[in-house]
């Protein structure tokens, strides 16, 4: 029995630092208005997530439907990492992501995309940093042929950036230039452009605004826009 005293005091020691951590959830819905583009020509689009965070750990997941796709995505990140600074940044973070998603393409194919990678956040008070940067995996099952040639892999790397902050206390701003979104996984050099808006209309509930122009190819000679996405939505945290 003495030999299981150490084991049982480290248990307690684990829990009691477990259930210390604090818990918070989100639910979020919104809907999106598609300026038509040259490819999928999507319309609108609706989507429901939750979220929580639970110590260093964040997970999200959610669904969205349109006329043209459906998703359904679920999101990881694990912070090990905190530094701690006195002078402009405050707070750097560190940590690792994980993102999984299937989507189904009405009448063509399945896809099933994962990321893999790093996710820097600097905090600078009433300004933030976020930079991601991640390896993309995507696999096509399409439709119709039933061999080995309906399975179609790449490989890609993927990355994020992301700066926001406060305007007033109820009301702030975030600009993204970035190669994926929760339920779009780009090539890497067909990134969005977005930027955002948020307003706190009470304590627990928060209004989202959003522009984002999606492109193919930007950095070529033959680059064009695949659509505009205007968004709107709300959250309630609890």
């Amino acid at each position: 029995m003495k030999e299981f005293i150490p084991v049982i005091c480290v248990l307690f020691i684990f829990s009691t630092n477990i259930f210390a951590q604090d818990f918070n959830s989100e639910v979020k819905a919104e809907a999106s208005v598609f300026v038509p583009g040259t490819v999928l020509d999507e319309h609108f689009n609706v989507a429901a997530q939750y979220s929580f965070t639970y110590g260093d750990l964040e997970m999200e997941t959610g669904i969205a439907v349109n006329n043209k796709q459906f998703n359904y995505s679920v999101q990881g990140t694990y912070y090990p990492f905190h530094f701690d600074f006195d002078g402009k940044l405050k707070k750097y973070d560190l940590g690792f992501k994980e993102t999984l998603n299937y989507k189904r393409l009405y009448g063509s194919s399945n896809q099933i995309n994962m990321l893999l990678g790093l996710q820097n956040n600097f905090d600078f008070g009433n300004f933030y940093l976020n930079l991601g940067t991640h390896l993309q995996t995507k696999a096509s099952f399409i439709d119709g042929i039933k061999n080995i040639h309906s399975f179609v892999p790449n490989f890609d790397p993927a990355f994020d950036v992301l700066f926001g902050g406060n305007i007033t206390s109820d009301l702030g701003y975030e600009v993204g230039f970035l190669s994926w979104d929760f339920y779009k996984f780009n090539r890497f050099l067909t990134p969005v452009f977005s930027f955002s808006m948020w307003q706190k209309l009470f304590d627990l509930v928060t209004l989202d605004y959003s522009i984002r122009f999606n492109g193919i190819d930007n950095f070529t000679l033959s680059a064009f826009w695949e659509d505009v996405e205007i968004r709107i939505g709300g959250s309630y945290a609890f």
